[in-house]
């Protein structure tokens, strides 16, 4: 973020922002400090000085009335002041309590979830998938006339048989990224099933399901820590040749050993040592080295050059033969290879419908 406010210009912008967030924050401070030192100092003029000398007022008249004796009279005052004390830390704890109101609020959220004790399916392999009348909106509503309106993807059916290369195509914003976490179990979906091996994907447990995809998002996370390191979170029993051949099909085994460090160079956070073209070409490295059987590519090679692209381009489709590739590109250089192509448009706007159509490549 720090860079896009550099080279955007926008120093002062923000600046300016953080002082007057800092003046309301620090006047809200001095407000809180103000009224926590008059609640303790009336707090304890009352309990030490106005109560005590009440007490001792009336029960004075008690005493003189014969209607009680001292003792009683300091038995009883002694008495009230534990009271009191026990009131006034209630009372303390009650205002804790209302000011962590939220926290409380978000760990009940939690808390009410409901637990699932079904026991979930182990997934071994990945032979279909099948998605059936998927609907899916960002914006949940109890009116179902809005909330259809604002639906990215509705009614959309696709089938894939192992071995299958499906590309996903479309405007921004048609739901091409959003079918995709679909598929990943990372949203669960409005109406619709989606199924793997004919399991509903609710009913999957993820950690089988993500044993065997591999991933590579248009925004993939590198972690600071070494090349060999980013690697290796996918598959930490990958031996080096491994490690190389998959490198190699992403194009990014030159530029490693060019490194002084090789494998072994850290890389920064979000891996900020490395252009972009190199991150995303480390992030399939990174998925290859899984040996999914479902690899899901999401403008996967959207930051590189054009001879990267397709050396990278063939190195997959060179393996795509023995697994299940779902490639989301808006490029037809990189779609044109795969063995149909899946069109999702928003074609009426009022409506928000959604036309998928296959076209044979």
């Amino acid at each position: 973020m720090w860079k896009d406010i550099k080279y955007n210009n926008l120093e002062n912008s923000f600046f300016g922002v953080f002082k007057n967030f800092r003046k309301i924050l620090a006047r809200l401070g001095m407000k809180s400090i103000r009224l926590w030192a008059f609640g303790e100092v009336f707090g304890d003029f009352k309990g030490n000085y106005l109560t005590t000398v009440f007490v001792y007022i009336v029960g004075g008249f008690f005493v003189i009335q014969g209607r009680i004796s001292v003792g009683v009279l300091i038995m009883f005052s002694q008495y009230y002041a534990m009271m009191f004390s026990a009131a006034d830390t209630v009372h303390g704890k009650n205002m804790e309590l209302k000011t962590s109101e939220p926290f409380y609020n978000r760990i009940f959220e939690i808390l009410e979830i409901p637990d699932d004790n079904k026991p979930k399916e182990l997934l071994t392999s990945i032979k279909n998938i099948e998605v059936n009348d998927l609907t899916f909106g960002y914006f949940p509503s109890e009116n179902e006339e809005f909330y259809d309106n604002f639906n990215v993807l509705k009614d959309f059916n696709l089938s894939i048989q192992n071995g299958d290369t499906i590309g996903i195509a479309g405007k921004s914003g048609c739901g091409k990224t959003t079918l995709a976490k679909l598929l990943l179990g990372l949203y669960e979906p409005t109406k619709g099933k989606i199924l793997f091996n004919n399991i509903d994907l609710v009913n999957i447990q993820k950690d089988s399901l993500y044993r065997l995809i591999g991933v590579v998002m248009q925004d993939s996370f590198l972690f600071n820590m070494s090349i060999r390191e980013n690697l290796q979170i996918s598959n930490k029993s990958a031996k080096e040749d491994e490690m190389i051949t998959a490198c190699k099909n992403a194009n990014i085994y030159d530029f490693i050993q060019s490194l002084p460090d090789g494998f072994d160079t850290i890389i920064g956070e979000r891996g900020i040592k490395i252009s972009g073209g190199q991150k995303q070409r480390l992030s399939i490295a990174r998925a290859l080295i899984r040996q999914p059987q479902l690899l899901i590519l999401d403008e996967a090679t959207s930051s590189v050059d054009k001879e990267s692209e397709d050396k990278i381009n063939n190195a997959i489709m060179g393996i795509s033969k023995d697994i299940t590739t779902i490639i989301i590109s808006h490029k037809p250089s990189v779609l044109e290879k795969a063995d149909a192509v899946v069109n999702i448009n928003n074609i009426n706007l009022e409506t928000r419908e959604v036309y998928q159509y296959p076209i044979k490549v």
